[in-house]
C-alpha cells in the first residue's frame, strides 16, 4: 500500500511540474513578397516563451509535401490542444486539395484558439483589432502560384468573439503583392512612394528589407533572416538559412 501511494504522489507530482515548465510560445515577424514570376517569404529567427526571448533560433519557413507554410503569433499555448503548426500539418495531410487545406487549417485554428482562451483566463492576448496569430499557405499548381494567408483577433464591435482576416493571392489588381505576418508597425508606415520604392529592390531583397526593418523598430523581432524563394512553376531555393531548417 504505501508503495501504491508513493507512487500515485509521484504522478501528481510529475503532472504538476509538467503544467509548471511548459510555457506559452509565439513568434513575432513573416513577410511574403509576390510578383507573377515568384515569392519571397522572409522570416526572422525569433521566439518568445512568456515574454522572454528564447535563446534557440526557431525555424517559422517549414514544408509538408508541395506545400510551404509559415506563421507568426501565438504559436502554443500551455496547458491547452493548441498549436499552430502542428495544426497546419495536419490540415495540409488530410486535404485533398490547397483550398480545402486553407479551410481546414482555418477552421481548426479558430477552433483550438477559441478553446485555448477559455481555458486560459489568464493569457495576455492583443487588443481587439490586433492579430492574436496569423499564417499563410503556399503551393504552386499549373504555373501559378498560390497564397492564403489568414489573421485571426479579437473582433472590434467588442463582442470578445474572434475575427478573421483574409488575403489571397495572385491578385489581379496588382502585379506586386505583400503579406505581412506579426509585427508590422514599421512596414505599414512604408505605405504609398516609400512602399513603392521597396518593391523596386525586387522580391528577394524587399522582402528581407523589411523584415530587417521591423527587427530595427522592434524587440521583438531579431535575425537571422531565413528567406525562401518560390518560382510559378513551384521551384523553391532557400536564398538564406539557418543550418538546422529545412533545406530540401
Amino acid at each position: 500500500m504505501k508503495l501504491y501511494k508513493g507512487f500515485c504522489w509521484l504522478l501528481v507530482l510529475l503532472s504538476y511540474f509538467t503544467v509548471a515548465t511548459a510555457q506559452d510560445r509565439k513568434g513575432s515577424s513573416v513577410v511574403l513578397v509576390h510578383n507573377p514570376n515568384e515569392l519571397v517569404i522572409a522570416a526572422d529567427s525569433l521566439t518568445l516563451r512568456d515574454g522572454q526571448p528564447v535563446a534557440t533560433p526557431f525555424c517559422k519557413i517549414r514544408r509538408l509535401g508541395n506545400t510551404w507554410f509559415a506563421a507568426a503569433g501565438y504559436f502554443s499555448i500551455n496547458a491547452t490542444s493548441y498549436n499552430v503548426y502542428a495544426t497546419l500539418e495536419g490540415a495540409i495531410q488530410q486535404a485533398k486539395n490547397f483550398q480545402a487545406r486553407v479551410s481546414t487549417a482555418e477552421r481548426e485554428v479558430l477552433r483550438t484558439l477559441g478553446d485555448a482562451i477559455v481555458r486560459r483566463r489568464d493569457l495576455r492576448l492583443p487588443e481587439p483589432g490586433k492579430s492574436i496569430v496569423a499564417f499563410a499557405l503556399v503551393e504552386s499548381e499549373n504555373g501559378i502560384l498560390k497564397v492564403s494567408a489568414r489573421s485571426i483577433g479579437f473582433a472590434i464591435d467588442g463582442t470578445g468573439r474572434l475575427e478573421v482576416f483574409r488575403k489571397n493571392l495572385p491578385d489581379e489588381r496588382n502585379a506586386e503583392s505583400l503579406i505581412p505576418l506579426g509585427e508590422r508597425k514599421a512596414i505599414e508606415d512604408l505605405e504609398g512612394e516609400p512602399m513603392k520604392r521597396v518593391f523596386r529592390l525586387g522580391p528577394t531583397d524587399a522582402a528581407r528589407f523589411l523584415v530587417t526593418l521591423e527587427s530595427v523598430e522592434s524587440d521583438q523581432v531579431s535575425p537571422p533572416i531565413d528567406l525562401l524563394r518560390i518560382t510559378k512553376d513551384g521551384q523553391a531555393t532557400w536564398i538564406a538559412h539557418k543550418p538546422d531548417c529545412d533545406v530540401k
